[in-house]
């Protein structure tokens, strides 16, 4: 799973610095070029006032993307203009294999840039992997944390952590939440029995679920861990000690609809670190 380029969604607000920085910092460690993707106002508002505040704008955010790119000079840099929407510029230039960087809140003239209407809907329309950053609650922690839920959404999430990992020497974490089936087939058991055989039982299907992953990164330190507690908790929570939290675009179960219902909505809105969102 290799990543071609970096597209940044950039307005020089201070999220977008964010972002561009952690772009930066991963096009260095996996030697990938980075593109700071400048979105200076639809046709129609050039049209009207083509001298006016959206151009004057879009040329100090250029300025601005490149200041920061010199500050890390061996990567491979550049600035894209265009015009139009934001979401959907950031989505038409992304290619195969190109990774799209957002930061969790911004601003721009006439499209609020970001999470915000820009990044949630790039998490709708992008064909390929999206993430939302904003800074980690504990910067010196280097534990990658993947919502795994044994469809292939997750599994190929867990597979972009893993190969991330192998470049960086993040530590992969698969977590799994579940609903407790207190009604299982043991008349006689204990609530506490219920759950250690739940318990039992979902570490044992994460164990599978994710056996060919691991094994195709040797390398990697992937530890797993089932909790009987909401998905959404169990991944904003692991945010709060972790370098990344990464989900699959769909999944099934109690990860079901991951990034189309009110689980991802809560993950990207409360997550204390940046969100990767795979395809």
């Amino acid at each position: 799973m290799v990543t071609k380029r970096i597209l940044v969604g950039y307005d020089a607000s201070a999220p977008a610095d964010d972002a561009l920085r952690w772009a930066l910092e991963t096009g260095r460690t996996q030697h990938v070029p980075v593109v700071a993707v400048v979105v200076g106002g639809t046709l129609d508002m050039m049209a009207t006032n083509p001298h006016g505040d959206a151009l004057m704008e879009a040329e100090d955010r250029q300025l601005s993307a490149r200041r920061l790119m010199e500050e890390v000079p061996d990567v491979d840099g550049e600035v894209d203009l265009r015009l139009g929407h934001p979401a959907a510029e950031l989505a038409h230039a992304a290619g195969p294999g190109d990774l799209i960087v957002v930061g969790a809140v911004g601003h721009s003239r006439g499209a609020g840039l970001l999470m915000g209407s820009v990044s949630q809907e790039l998490v709708r329309i992008a064909a390929g992997t999206v993430v939302v950053v904003r800074p980690a609650a504990a910067p010196e922690e280097h534990r990658i944390g993947v919502g795994v839920d044994g469809s292939s959404d997750s599994l190929t999430a867990l597979e972009w952590a893993c190969a991330r990992a192998a470049a960086t020497g993040e530590h992969v974490v698969a977590l799994h939440g579940f609903q407790p089936s207190l009604h299982a087939d043991h008349p006689g058991a204990s609530v506490r029995d219920l759950l250690v055989h739940d318990l039992h039982l979902h570490e044992q299907r994460l164990a599978g679920w994710t056996a060919d992953v691991r094994a195709a990164y040797p390398g990697v330190e992937v530890t797993l861990e089932a909790a009987a507690v909401p998905a959404r908790g169990l991944l904003t929570g692991f945010s709060e000690h972790a370098s990344l939290v990464v989900v699959g675009a769909h999944g099934h179960g109690v990860l079901g609809g991951l990034l189309v219902g009110s689980i991802s909505q809560h993950v990207l809105n409360h997550a204390r670190c940046p969100v990767v969102a795979v395809r």
